[in-house]
């Protein structure tokens, strides 16, 4: 017995061995595998963060020159290069069709290649879409200095007054009426509200109203769930303020096709490089939808001159994809679809009508020329009154002043009327109601589907300050309710994807669009 125990143990002692020795073996076969496997990811991960620090380099280089108010590329496309931790980084930059030298946009676009090289080879590779600039066009509303004698925002109880971001250069000031903080109806605010101003004497930054009927959402337990649907969220002071672009020259550029000279001809040119150029007042501008096309005729005195940009149907010698001037019934054929951009040197003295395709329209508000709205301006490809869910259709409107008739023939203030804005305005000074406070001309109905940008604020309506009514309009426009403000809606889509060379803050934050990761070994 002790035999066999003593050679079952020497068996098993061997087994054990053997086993150990194999297992050493095997660990030292995995070893430099796995070490090789770490070395390997630590050298993408290295090659990740060189050829990140080379997009990093270009975003400071680009920013530190738009904030000089210089471009950063001086030609369409640009190489640079640097080193990061032993390696070495190259970065190609081009500028996208919209973007100067190549298109003269304001939402700048630019394209990125950052590779990684180490000991002379190439190791990996980002490629990234930068947006420079953010477009105005992302604004429910904006404004840059508001009004030392209007409060900014009346929040009125159970009405949807603003969807969308807001944004305010100086310190902003908020009517809230005490009904909001009990009101089980809507938000009177649906996005973030900012302002870069900050009042040191309120607890939030923001300016309130705090006469008999008013207070501060601060005073109220959900007071900010009731007054924005992103609740405390949704409402930040002291941030950064976003300039507000102050030439209209891109805009001519683009219209003309490239620099304008010094004294172009009156009436309307339709360049192949470029868009739609007015020189002169336009007593009339029209926009319409004939077999699918979009047609704009002008009137200038006695001259009528109507652009299709034939997009559906030929018509007459235009064929698909080009545009077709009639002026005073002389026909003229251009080729292309142009820029999108129709620019006016004068004031616009009436403009209405249905949009189809990308366009802005502007008028030279550098040298503060106007537009007034005489009727209704809607899309194409969404029903008055509801809010846009495609992005075929957008308008850009571009002045000093865009105001609304006073004449109630074309734009009638009654509760029974509403006026259907589609387009983003931007104002260099304001955007206004004609005799706003005039209570004889009464209380129109007025929604803007797109976005308002204005330096200043205008008049654009009263409101009753007291009663079961607060805030209740008086004179002028308020929202379809009549009550509070007239009604903004902005059009997400328009963030990234803004009408034709719409003003964009060039010296706004820079944006990371697109980013892809891959080995080059």
């Amino acid at each position: 017995m002790r035999v066999r125990r003593r050679g079952a143990t020497l068996l098993l002692a061997l087994l054990f061995t053997v086993m150990a020795t194999t297992a050493a073996l095997m660990l030292t076969q995995l070893l430099p595998r796995d070490a090789l496997s770490n070395r390997l990811a630590t050298r993408d991960l290295t090659g990740t963060l060189v050829a990140e620090a080379g997009i990093r380099d270009i975003m400071a280089r680009f920013a530190s020159r738009l904030q000089a108010g210089v471009e950063p590329l001086s030609t369409a496309t640009a190489s640079f290069d640097g080193t990061f931790a032993g390696w070495n980084w190259k970065v190609q930059a081009a500028a996208d069709s919209q973007t100067p030298p190549v298109g003269g946009g304001g939402l700048r676009m630019y394209k990125l290649r950052s590779v990684a090289s180490l000991d002379g080879k190439e190791r990996r590779e980002v490629l990234c879409w930068l947006q420079a600039g953010e477009t105005m066009a992302k604004y429910a509303l904006f404004l840059d200095q508001g009004s030392p004698s209007l409060w900014d925002l009346l929040a009125a109880p159970g009405v949807t007054t603003l969807k969308g971001p807001f944004h305010h250069n100086g310190t902003l000031k908020i009517a809230v009426p005490d009904p909001v903080y009990t009101s089980n109806g809507p938000k009177p605010f649906i996005g973030k509200v900012s302002s870069a101003g900050f009042d040191a004497g309120s607890p939030d930054g923001f300016t309130y109203m705090t006469t008999t009927g008013y207070s501060a959402p601060y005073s109220s337990a959900n007071g900010y769930d009731k007054l924005n649907g992103e609740g405390r969220n949704g409402m930040e002071a002291g941030v950064a303020p976003l300039p507000m672009p102050t030439s209209s020259l891109r805009l001519k550029e683009a219209a003309w096709g490239s620099s304008a000279p010094a004294t172009p001809p009156s009436g309307v040119t339709v360049n192949p490089a470029g868009g739609v150029y007015i020189g002169g007042d336009a007593d009339k501008v029209e926009m319409k939808v004939v077999n699918g096309n979009a047609e704009t005729t002008i009137t200038q005195g006695g001259t009528i001159s109507t652009v299709t940009r034939v997009t559906d149907t030929a018509v007459g010698a235009a064929p698909i994809g080009s545009r077709r001037l009639v002026v005073n019934g002389t026909e003229s054929v251009v080729p292309g679809l142009g820029s999108g951009v129709t620019f006016c040197t004068g004031n616009i003295a009436s403009l209405k009508g249905t949009n189809k395709g990308a366009q802005t329209l502007a008028v030279d508000f550098s040298a503060g020329k106007s537009i007034e709205i005489t009727g209704n301006i809607l899309r194409a490809d969404t029903a008055a009154g509801s809010e846009p869910t495609s992005t075929r259709d957008k308008l850009g409107l571009v002045a000093n002043v865009v105001r609304m008739t006073d004449d109630t023939s074309l734009l009638p203030r009654t509760s029974g009327s509403v006026t259907h804005l589609y387009a983003s305005f931007y104002c260099f000074d304001r955007f206004e109601v004609e005799q706003y406070d005039n209570p004889s001309l009464g209380v129109g109905r007025l929604q803007i589907f797109g976005g308002l940008q204005a330096k200043n604020k205008g008049g654009t309506m009263t409101f009753i300050t007291g009663g079961p009514n607060i805030g209740d309009c008086l004179s002028g426009f308020g929202g379809p309710s009549g009550r509070g403000g007239m009604r903004l809606v902005s059009d997400p889509t328009l963030m990234t994807d803004p009408p034709p060379l719409y003003p964009a803050s060039e010296k706004g934050k820079m944006v990371i669009r697109y980013w892809k990761e891959r080995n080059l070994e």
